[in-house]
């Protein structure tokens, strides 16, 4: 008898929070950018401009506004060459690739000029069905990814 209403109780409030955790999530990774932003270029901004002209919230907007100069020199061919260097070197160190690359490739997953072809959205059934996840279709073979005796 009981158990009917503790799985419509469960079922009832992991819905919930499927809703409520990534919003949660969403305005606390937010709410820590702009923290973060305020915190590193507030006291600069302070410390560079007359008392009258710094507000709170200005190290934010300094922030976008570097991200977007960033952005507008990107565009000259030897900036973006000294860059691809200072990446290569990067990805050298050992514990520094595997962050670096996995955050340069959720970058340009979302918002990169290479979409890489990432259109195509597929659900697939890992070990013999027990768990499906939902993924995205990268590349058409398995040419180059895995040796030809583990393929199949």
């Amino acid at each position: 008898m009981l158990r009917p209403l503790f799985a419509a109780i469960s079922r009832t409030f992991f819905r919930g929070l499927a809703v409520v955790l990534p919003v949660a999530i969403t305005a606390y990774v937010l709410y820590w950018l702009v923290a973060t932003a305020e915190a590193s270029l507030g006291p600069l901004l302070r410390a560079v401009l007359p008392g009258v002209l710094y507000f709170p919230g200005l190290g934010v907007v300094a922030g976008l506004v570097l991200v977007f100069a960033v952005g507008i020199l990107m565009r000259i061919w030897l900036l973006r060459q000294v860059i691809t260097l200072f990446e290569r070197l990067l990805e050298k160190l050992p514990l520094v690739k595997t962050l670096f690359g996995s955050v340069k490739d959720l970058m340009g997953l979302f918002g990169g000029s290479e979409r890489r072809g990432l259109d195509q959205v597929v659900w697939v059934s890992l070990a013999d069905g027990a768990a499906q996840v939902i993924g995205f279709v990268t590349r058409d073979d398995l040419d180059g990814l895995v040796a030809p005796e583990q393929a199949g």
